[in-house]
């Protein structure tokens, strides 16, 4: 017997609407006490409300794996995967914020800090030895397109101002 047919029986035996309301109560909440009493969230994937986002874990991730002192891979595989030895990565850490001061970290007008020096140059190392597209990175480097695209072209400029006469072909 379910409940639908409980009420019937309750309302169709002169009983008051208030009885079959109690009885209907009395079966939600025997089907709520049913249920599962906690719901985890933690599984959950998505962004929950209020919590902050870690927008720099790519970035991070590079660091670590790469940049670090004592780092998760080692030198080789740096140069097999941004397609120059970390020894020419060195020099473009240190000479190219001098040619081109808008290839360092800034901050925006809410005061938020950028995309730090290494991931734009890592970046732009990338796509120098993949030639691939601006959106190819976007989970990579936690970078929009728009930003790649102008780190890009603003260490296209460095390069060039800073090494083209010597080291580049005409």
């Amino acid at each position: 017997m379910d409940l639908f047919d409980t009420i019937d029986d309750l309302l169709s035996d002169g009983e008051d609407e208030a009885a079959a309301v109690e009885v209907g109560v009395a079966a939600a909440e025997a089907a709520a006490s049913a249920l599962p009493k906690t719901v985890l969230l933690s599984r959950w994937g998505g962004r929950q409300v209020g919590s902050r986002r870690n927008l720099n874990r790519g970035a991070c991730r590079w660091f670590d794996e790469y940049l670090a002192p004592s780092p998760k891979y080692p030198a080789s595989e740096f140069r097999a995967r941004f397609r120059v030895p970390l020894g020419l990565y060195r020099v473009l850490e240190a000479e190219l914020p001098l040619a081109q001061p808008n290839i360092r970290q800034q901050t925006s007008c809410t005061g938020r800090l950028g995309h730090p020096l290494y991931v734009k140059l890592l970046f732009s190392l990338r796509r120098l030895g993949n030639g691939s597209s601006f959106r190819d990175f976007d989970d990579q480097s936690r970078m929009s397109s728009e930003s790649q695209r102008q780190a890009f072209e603003a260490f296209l400029l460095a390069v060039r101002t800073r090494f083209g006469s010597r080291y580049l072909n005409r």
